[in-house]
């Protein structure tokens, strides 16, 4: 499963410029790491964990940086550039794939949110905190 995300990745990016795999492995590292954010809103684990308050810019983006490298590595160790460049897969099963890959990218966002506003009260990320800190300027 894994391996066909990363190759729709790799598809879609290897028609622009820049590195597809690169790419493709950043955009899966990320969709991951939303699900590690998700789980530690639902588990209460954002201030402690990861941002500690980020709307008073406590959290650099060297910290955020060190969080996500190990989702990267991770993926990279586990789908390979020639684990990419050998697949091919039917073209009716890559736009099936596609759709159902930008879907599935709108809901994790969707999902995002909604947990920040659900569980967002009893942490640094709630939907009220961050209208306070914009309307302080």
């Amino acid at each position: 499963m894994l391996k066909f995300v990363m190759y729709l990745f790799y598809r879609y990016y290897k028609k622009g410029r820049g590195s597809a795999y690169f790419n493709a492995l950043t955009a899966v590292a990320f969709q991951i790491y939303i699900h590690i954010i998700q789980l530690f809103i639902v588990i209460n684990w954002v201030d402690s964990v990861w941002m500690r308050d980020y709307f008073s810019h406590q959290t650099t983006l060297e910290e955020l940086l060190l969080l996500f490298l190990p989702t990267v590595l991770m993926v990279a160790c586990l789908v390979t550039p020639s684990d990419l460049k050998g697949v091919n897969y039917s073209d009716d099963k890559s736009a099936n794939g596609g759709m159902i890959l930008v879907a599935y990218c709108i809901m994790n966002l969707l999902l995002l949110f909604t947990l920040m506003c659900v569980f967002g009260n009893k942490t640094s990320i709630g939907p009220v905190r961050s209208l306070s800190f914009v309307a302080r300027g």
